[in-house]
């Protein structure tokens, strides 16, 4: 859903918020039919909030020219990437991607990304204006937010304030994918503790168990024992 302009000055003018990146995306068709998405923005902006770092080419090229910034995924997966099916981004390579009319237009990588996250949400990083001559106008879809040191819970408690009548809206902490993961291990942890404090009960009563017994099948052999 797109984010009213109104929205996106409220979340600026949030305590604690230092920089904002509005993004604007939408979907379209490469040369081989595939749906990939195709994203504008503030560079500078984008640089602020998301750390985003050049790996190779120039950005300036993709803002103010005819070309397109992509995630290296090689920095991710290394040699592997491509043994892995993942496609490998160079500069220089071209892409085709489906405009308005329908027709294929081949833009060149002028830029390559570090292979991060935020960069890997972007997905193909165009200027304003061919952004427009692909998808058209569209609204912003996401904002990303650069927040003060140690002022993320009170932020994000702000945003949520913000956010209340616009249901169609989500916060994600910047390390959601780690949250997630943690969760996972959380899970498995509590389940392994879990599994132990079983096997800690049955054997205090199996221990139980074998020396009652023992008392009772020796009870005449203590008896004598104890009158000897």
């Amino acid at each position: 859903a797109g984010l009213s302009d109104d929205l996106v000055e409220q979340i600026d003018a949030i305590d604690g918020v230092e920089a904002t990146a509005p993004i604007r995306s939408a979907l379209t068709f490469d040369d081989g039919d595939t749906p990939v998405s195709v994203t504008t923005g503030d560079f500078d902006a984008l640089e602020r909030t998301t750390g985003l770092q050049l790996a190779d080419g120039s950005l300036e090229r993709v803002r103010d020219g005819d070309a397109l910034a992509v995630a290296d995924l090689s920095g991710l997966f290394g040699e592997d990437a491509a043994a892995a099916g993942m496609p490998t981004e160079r500069v220089g390579d071209v892409r085709g991607l489906r405009d308005l009319d329908g027709e294929i237009r081949y833009l060149e990588i002028g830029a390559t990304l570090e292979g991060e996250l935020d960069a890997l949400l972007l997905g193909y990083l165009v200027g304003e204006e061919t952004f427009a001559e692909l998808v058209g106008e569209q609204p912003v879809n996401f904002v990303f937010v650069r927040v003060a040191p140690a002022a993320a819970d009170e932020v994000g408690v702000s945003l949520d304030r913000v956010l209340r009548d616009h249901t169609g809206v989500d916060v994600l902490a910047g390390n959601f994918l780690g949250q997630i993961v943690a969760q996972v291990f959380d899970f498995l942890i509590g389940a392994v503790n879990g599994l132990l404090g079983m096997s800690v009960v049955i054997a205090l009563v199996g221990i139980v168990n074998t020396m009652t017994l023992s008392i009772f099948e020796r009870r005449r052999e203590l008896g004598m024992v104890r009158a000897l």
